[in-house]
C-alpha cells in the first residue's frame, strides 16, 4: 500500500494506469442532466483548487498493481542472458576469436508495459484528471508530459485505445481557439470539432460512449482554462505534477490478498453514472467540508465504504442481480426517511404537506428522485455518523440460523426490496433497526446472552406490532417513537426482559394496544413457570392469529388486567388444561390462512353454529359481514378479539369451544337443532342456519345488508358506492330449497336475476321462463315485504286468453299487464308453482 499522498502523475510515473473491458465506460463526460451536474461540481473544484494553489484531496482510489512480479522476473532473465554472453566472450577469447559487444535490452523500454494498475474504484476522477494533464500539457508543449501521460490507456474499447493514443501523439496538433459562441450544446464548440476533424479522427469513435464523454469533458475544460495564458498553465501544470496540489489516497488491493471477485463487486454499479455515485461524491465532501465526523472515526468509515460494507449488501442481492448500486443508495434514503418521520409536523392525523420532512417522505416512499442537495437539512448532518455505524454493526455478520426476523431486516435495509416501500414494511424494519441502533454493538460480536435478548424482543415486539393498526402518519411517527423508547428502556434496564416487560404503560400517545401490553405483561408473569411457558409458546405458533392469546385467556378465565393476577394461577392445572384444549381445537378450525374448509368445517357449521344462539357478524361500511380471513374489523380473529361482541356472541363463541371437535357434525348439529327449538330466531338468521349452500352466493366481502326496498340483500360484489349486485335472501334461499336443479315443464330456463349494482328499481328475484318461438312467458319468484309474490307476464309477445283465464282461476290477480298473487309461506308458494305448472301442462 503507498503510505504518501498519490497523485495521477506520481503513478503515471511509476507505471502505467490500464482501464480494463470489464470496467464501465468514462461517464463524467455524458450529457445526462445528472453527469452534467457532477462534471460541474467536480470541474469546479479542480478549477478552484488550481486558481487559489490550494491541496485539493479527492477521496480514495482502489485498485491492483499488477505485472511486479513480472518485472522481476523480467530483469532475472536478463541478468542471465547477459552473464550467458558473458561466459561465450571468455570462451572466445580461449580459442583466439573475438566476440563483440553484445547488450542485452528490453525488448520495451516502457516499464508501464510490464507494471500496470488497474482501477477498482476512481476511475471517473482518475479519467477527468488524465483530460485535464493532457489539456494543460499540450496547451504548454509539453512533449515529455504527453510522452508520460500516454502510459494511461483503455481497453474497454478499441475505438478508446486508439482515441488516446491520437491525443497523446506529440505530431497532432490543435489551435485551441477562443469559444466565445453562447451555443450550449458543447458538441457545436470549436475544440470539439477541431478534435473530431482531425485526420487521423475516425467517425465510427463517435459511436463509443467512452470517446464521447472525453470529447464533452475536453471541451469542458477548454472552456473554463481557453483564456489562461501559457505562463499561468505552466504554473498549473508544476503544481499538478510536482506539488502534489491534486491528491489521493491509493489502496493497494493487493497487499489485502483480495480476490478477483472484488472485480465483480465494485463494478456491481452497472454503466450508467448512477445517483449513487453522485451522492457518495457529494456525501463524502460534505463531511469533510463541515467536519460532521471526527477524522478518527471518519477514516477507518471511508475506506470500507467500497470493500467491506460493500459485502453488506452484495450478501442480500439476487443471485442473477449484479448491481448493488441502488440497494447502497436506497439504504440512506430509509434511514434518512426515519429521522424525518421523528421530526414531521402533523396536522390532524397527516403529514402537513408545507414542511420538507414531508418532500422527503414522499420522495423516498414514491421512489422519486432524490435531490441530496435540496433535500438533505440539519437532520441528515446530524445522524449521517449514525448510518455508517449502522453499517459498522451489521459488517461481516452471518445471518443463517439467527431468526426469521432478523434475516428479514438484512433483507430489506440492504436490498432493492426497500425502494418504492410500504409504511407497515418500514414500520417492522425499524423494529430491528432500533435494537441494533441502540444497542451500539457490532452483531458478530453478540454474545449467546445477547442473541436470547434480541429473539424475545423481537418475539414481543412483534406480537405488538402485528396486532395493532397503524394505517396513518400520526399513527407511523409515534409507532418509531415508541419503539425507540422501549429499547432505550430496554438497554437501561440491561435487557433484564422480565423487568422490562413489568414496566410496560399504555399511555395516550401509545400506539400499540392496551389489551395486548397487557397480554404480553401476563405472559411473562405465567414464564415464570415451565409448563404455562410452553403451551403459552405452542399457541402462539398459531399463525393465523398472529401470537395474539386474548380469546384463550378468555375462555380459561383468566383476567388480563394487572391487579389480577394471582400468583396461584402458576399451579392451576384446570386452567392450563383448558388452555392447552383451546390451542387444539383452534387448529382443528384454523389454518394459517383462516378458517379451515376441510371435511369437518366444510359445511359453515361453525358460522351457523354462532348465528343459532347469536347475530354475531360484525359491522363494516353500514353493512353486516359473516366474517372473512382478512379485514381490520371483520376479519375472524377480531372476532376472536370480542372488542365488539355482544355478551351473547362471546356466551356463543364459549358455547361452541365446548362442543366435541372429534365429532365435529354431530355436536355441533345437535347444538344448532338446541338453539333453534328453544329459542326465537330472528327470519334472516334462520334462513343461513338452515341452508349452508346460501353461504356460497356471498360476494368476496362476505356482505349482508338491509336496504329499504328489497330487504335483506346477498352483497354479489365489491362496489366503490353503497350497494353493489346483490341477491334478496328469501327468494334467493326459496331459489335454492325448491327451483334450483328441477324441472316444470312447460317452463324450460329455471334460474336466479341478480339486481344490478345501484339499480333499486329491478328488483332481484327467481324466476321461470317458458318459451317458445311465439312468445315468452314468465313467471318471478319474489319477497317483498314480508310475503313471497308470484308474479306472471309477457316477456315477449301477448297473453293468450287461455292463460288470463288459468291465472284467474288460480287466484291471481290482474295488475295492469301481470297477474300476481302473494303468499305467506315458501311451503305454500311451492305448492302454488306446482299448481300453476300442472294446469298449464293439462291445457297445453
Amino acid at each position: 500500500m503507498m503510505k504518501e499522498n498519490n497523485t495521477l502523475w506520481s503513478i503515471l510515473n511509476q507505471f502505467g494506469i490500464e482501464v480494463p473491458p470489464i470496467q464501465r465506460d468514462f461517464a463524467q463526460g455524458r450529457e445526462t442532466e445528472h453527469a452534467t451536474k457532477v462534471r460541474k461540481g467536480f470541474l469546479d473544484s479542480i478549477c478552484k483548487a488550481l486558481d487559489k494553489n490550494d491541496p485539493l484531496s479527492l477521496d480514495f482510489v482502489y485498485g491492483k498493481v499488477y505485472g511486479l512480479k513480472n518485472e522481476e522476473e523480467n530483469r532475472k532473465n536478463k541478468n542471465a542472458i547477459q552473464s550467458l554472453v558473458n561466459s561465450v566472450r571468455d570462451y572466445a577469447l580461449t580459442v583466439d576469436l573475438t566476440l563483440k559487444d553484445i547488450v542485452v535490452e528490453d525488448k520495451s523500454s516502457e516499464k508501464s508495459d510490464i507494471v500496470y494498475l488497474i482501477p477498482l474504484d476512481g476511475q471517473q476522477r482518475l479519467t477527468t484528471l488524465f483530460l485535464m494533464h493532457w489539456y494543460i500539457a499540450k496547451r504548454i508543449e509539453n512533449l515529455e508530459g504527453l510522452n508520460i501521460l500516454s502510459r494511461f490507456r483503455y481497453k474497454t474499447r478499441r475505438s478508446s485505445t486508439s482515441f488516446l493514443k491520437l491525443l497523446t501523439d506529440a505530431d497532432m496538433s490543435l489551435k485551441f481557439e477562443l469559444d466565445e459562441q453562447i451555443e450550449k450544446d458543447l458538441k457545436k464548440k470549436k475544440l470539439y470539432n477541431e478534435i473530431t476533424d482531425l485526420e487521423h479522427f475516425s467517425s465510427s469513435w463517435l459511436n463509443d460512449p467512452t470517446v464521447k464523454a472525453m470529447l464533452i469533458m475536453i471541451q469542458d475544460i477548454h472552456i473554463r482554462l481557453q483564456s489562461h495564458t501559457k505562463e499561468l498553465l505552466k504554473i498549473y501544470w508544476v503544481n499538478i505534477t510536482d506539488n502534489q496540489l491534486l491528491w489521493f489516497d491509493f489502496l493497494d488491493l493487493r497487499d489485502f490478498n483480495l480476490s478477483d471477485e472484488l472485480y465483480v463487486k465494485m463494478n456491481a454499479r452497472g454503466k450508467q453514472l448512477s445517483q449513487f455515485e453522485n451522492f457518495k461524491a457529494w456525501l463524502f465532501d460534505l463531511i469533510k467540508e463541515k467536519e460532521l465526523i471526527e477524522n478518527l472515526v471518519w477514516a477507518p468509515y471511508s475506506k470500507k465504504f467500497d470493500v467491506v460494507w460493500n459485502d453488506v449488501f452484495w450478501n442480500q442481492k439476487a443471485k442473477d442481480v449484479f448491481d448493488i448500486d441502488k440497494a447502497y443508495f436506497n439504504y440512506f434514503k430509509i434511514l434518512f426517511l426515519y429521522d424525518n418521520l421523528k421530526t414531521a409536523t402533523i396536522s390532524g392525523t397527516n403529514f402537513d404537506k408545507e414542511e420538507k420532512e414531508f418532500t422527503v417522505l414522499d420522495t423516498v416512499i414514491n421512489n422519486k428522485f432524490f435531490d441530496w442537495e435540496y433535500l438533505c437539512t440539519d437532520i441528515f448532518e446530524d445522524n449521517i455518523e449514525s448510518y455508517f455505524q449502522v453499517l459498522n454493526y451489521c459488517e461481516g455478520f452471518g445471518i443463517k440460523d439467527k431468526g426469521k426476523y432478523l434475516k428479514d431486516f438484512f433483507q430489506f435495509q440492504f436490498s432493492v426490496k426497500s425502494v418504492n416501500p410500504g409504511w407497515p414494511d418500514l414500520i417492522k424494519n425499524f423494529i430491528t433497526l432500533s435494537f441494533i441502533s441502540i444497542k451500539e454493538k457490532s452483531l458478530k460480536d453478540y454474545s449467546e446472552d445477547d442473541f436470547i435478548h434480541l429473539e424475545e424482543y423481537h418475539r414481543i415486539l412483534f406480537n405488538l406490532f402485528d396486532n395493532t393498526i397503524i394505517d396513518n402518519p400520526s399513527l407511523y411517527k409515534n409507532a418509531v417513537k415508541e419503539i425507540d423508547q422501549l429499547n432505550a428502556d430496554f438497554k437501561s434496564l440491561e435487557y433484564n426482559i422480565s423487568d422490562w416487560v413489568e414496566g410496560f404503560e399504555y399511555t395516550t400517545k401509545s400506539v400499540f394496544t392496551k389489551e395486548q401490553f397487557l397480554e404480553e405483561i401476563l405472559k411473562y408473569r405465567l414464564f415464570a413457570d415451565e409448563g404455562w411457558k410452553k403451551i403459552i409458546l405452542e399457541a402462539e405458533d398459531v399463525s393465523y392469529f398472529k401470537r395474539q392469546l386474548n380469546f384463550w385467556f378468555y375462555r380459561a378465565g383468566i383476567s388480563l388486567a394487572k391487579n389480577d393476577f394471582d400468583n396461584n394461577l402458576l399451579y392451576d392445572s384446570n386452567k392450563k388444561g383448558i388452555f392447552k384444549k383451546t390451542t387444539e381445537k383452534i387448529n382443528n378450525l384454523f389454518d394459517e390462512n383462516g378458517i379451515s374448509r376441510n371435511q369437518d368445517f366444510s359445511e359453515r357449521i361453525f358460522e351457523r353454529a354462532l348465528l343459532s344462539k347469536s347475530d354475531y357478524l360484525l359491522e363494516e361500511k353500514s353493512n353486516k359481514c359473516f366474517g372473512r380471513n382478512t379485514g381490520r374489523d371483520v376479519s375472524w380473529k377480531r372476532l376472536f378479539f370480542r372488542d365488539r361482541n355482544s355478551k351473547n356472541t362471546n356466551r356463543a363463541l364459549l358455547d361452541v369451544f365446548e362442543l366435541d371437535f372429534s365429532n365435529v357434525k354431530e355436536s355441533f348439529e345437535l347444538y344448532i337443532n338446541n338453539n333453534i327449538s328453544g329459542n326465537s330466531i330472528d327470519n334472516w338468521r334462520m334462513a343461513f342456519v338452515s341452508n349452508k349452500d346460501l353461504f356460497d352466493y356471498l360476494g368476496n366481502n362476505k356482505y349482508l345488508r338491509n336496504i329499504s326496498n328489497h330487504g335483506w340483500v346477498l352483497i354479489k360484489d365489491t362496489y366503490k358506492t353503497y350497494i353493489g349486485a346483490h341477491y334478496e335472501l328469501f327468494s334467493l334461499d326459496f331459489y335454492i330449497n325448491h327451483l334450483k336443479g328441477k324441472t316444470f315443464p312447460p317452463f324450460n330456463k329455471i334460474d336466479y336475476h341478480v339486481a344490478p349494482k345501484n339499480e333499486m328499481e329491478e328488483f332481484p328475484c327467481a324466476f321461470l321462463d317458458w318459451k317458445t318461438d311465439n312468445y315468452t312467458y314468465t313467471l318471478d319468484v319474489k319477497f317483498i315485504s314480508g310475503k313471497y309474490c308470484l308474479i306472471f307476464f309477457a316477456k315477449e309477445g301477448l297473453l293468450s286468453c287461455n292463460i288470463k283465464t288459468i291465472l284467474i282461476n288460480l287466484g291471481f290477480n290482474a295488475v295492469s299487464d301481470n297477474y300476481i298473487k302473494n303468499i305467506f309461506s315458501a311451503e305454500e308458494t311451492i305448492k302454488e308453482i306446482n299448481d300453476l305448472v300442472s294446469t298449464l301442462k293439462g291445457k297445453n
